[in-house]
């Protein structure tokens, strides 16, 4: 008399899947921001400086970029002197944020009304054992004057790099392959 016994076991390794859709995502929010980064800020004039200088903070995550356009002939957030491009020595100017204090208007000044680099995307989150599967990419400029003349002025720089944004992530995230997190296994008994 003889038994045999053969069994086939699937097994799907979900910490090495995520850590490939994190990846897979953060790549995707990189580029957005780059996305984000070349339609918005050639639309707002260097002679802004702070508010110019608050994306300096996703520019801290997505690298530098720069492009022609038609609005400005090149651009890049951070310019090579020492402060950003705007000479400050002629005239000195202040804003004075919500809740008081008085900031001197520079590039740099910006950056903390802006949304911190660690702030920018949360990818890190999301769990396929409970899940949640929810990322984020979120930026947020607190600077008073920003909406009133992105809308009055029609620079349109929010709304523009927003769309940028949402289109490349729309179009362009690729998730990996589930089935190449699954492995086989035989089972054999005589």
């Amino acid at each position: 008399m003889k038994f045999t016994f053969s069994a086939s076991v699937e097994k799907f390794d979900k910490e090495a899947y995520k850590k490939a859709v994190d990846e897979a995502v953060r790549i995707a929010f990189i580029k957005a921001l780059q996305k984000f980064l070349l339609a918005a800020v050639p639309r707002i004039p260097v002679w802004t400086g702070m508010l110019r200088g608050a994306f300096r903070n996703i520019e801290d995550i997505a690298g530098k970029v720069t492009a022609e356009s038609k609005v400005s002939s090149g651009f890049r957030i951070r310019k090579g002197r020492k402060g950003g491009g705007r000479d400050t020595t002629t005239r000195v100017a202040y804003y004075y944020p919500p809740g008081g204090g008085r900031v001197q208007r520079t590039p740099e000044a910006g950056r903390q009304f802006a949304t911190a680099p660690n702030d920018i995307m949360d990818i890190t989150g999301a769990s396929l054992a409970t899940g949640r599967t929810a990322y984020y990419l979120k930026f947020e400029v607190n600077i008073t004057y920003f909406d009133l003349l992105d809308e009055k002025r029609g620079w349109n720089a929010w709304k523009l790099g927003t769309s940028a944004a949402e289109e490349y992530v729309r179009s362009n995230l690729v998730l990996p392959d589930p089935l190449k997190f699954t492995t086989r296994k035989l089972i054999k008994s005589s």
